[in-house]
């Protein structure tokens, strides 16, 4: 279905594709059917959740791939969600979509049971959040990147604070208020390749500054007027 819908898609003039795969042999075997159909894999960003740091389209297609057994059930693994930075790729995967983001999936967030792994909590919350607004016909709230979105809540207020991509290598985002010395991370993750554990960084970045705060993509889709008050409310006071 994912190859389907990149080779309709490209057929109508959108050349900004990128589709997403929960795992590397997911990966794999949509580039084999994108393959078979003689689709042109040029034209589409085609990677896996471990990979997507920095990178956007304007249209994400994103390949869940788990499914229950044959015998009914549904085991939560998923690979590299359920390592420690589990929640930190989804919330980078949630972000990379410009314009619209597609999801195929064969279980639904009433299949997840209770888990006490943050990667699989923000996947299955997700997930509810994906079927409300197709049950509503809703379209979604945002179309921007959210530490675009964030940026347009801070320059309305006027405050003197500026927007980076990266420490160092390190793939952290946010925003810096020169004048206090405040700091908020937007879906704080690491690249591959580098420590895994961000709670080094952290602790240096609570020495380095009066206020550190973390914002993410999950939050903001759920209730922006609240993180708008929350971002407001950190850089005033």
């Amino acid at each position: 279905q994912i190859a389907e819908r990149a080779e309709v898609l490209l057929k109508q003039g959108i050349h900004d594709i990128g589709i997403i795969a929960f795992s590397k042999e997911q990966e794999g075997e949509i580039e084999r059917q994108l393959r078979k159909k003689g689709v042109d894999q040029e034209k589409i960003m085609l990677r896996n959740l471990e990979n997507v740091q920095g990178v956007e389209c304007g249209y994400i297609l994103i390949s869940i791939g788990y499914a229950k057994n044959p015998e009914g059930v549904f085991r939560l693994n998923f690979g590299p969600v359920n390592q420690e930075m589990g929640a930190n790729r989804l919330n980078v995967l949630f972000s990379r979509a410009k314009k619209k983001m597609i999801i195929y999936s064969s279980v639904r967030a009433t299949d997840f049971k209770l888990s006490d792994n943050r990667g699989v909590q923000v996947l299955r919350d997700f997930l509810n959040y994906a079927e409300g607004l197709a049950q509503t016909k809703e379209t979604v709230h945002y179309s921007l990147p959210s530490h675009r979105i964030i940026g347009e809540m801070v320059a309305k207020k006027k405050f003197d604070v500026r927007y980076f991509s990266a420490i160092e290598g390190m793939a952290v985002s946010g925003f810096i208020q020169g004048s206090t010395k405040k700091m908020l991370l937007v879906d704080p993750g690491i690249v591959p390749g580098e420590t895994q554990n961000l709670f080094p960084l952290l602790a240096i970045l609570k020495e380095r500054f009066s206020g550190l705060k973390i914002v993410l993509s999950l939050d903001l889709w759920r209730n922006p007027e609240r993180m708008q008050d929350d971002v407001v409310s950190f850089f005033k006071n």
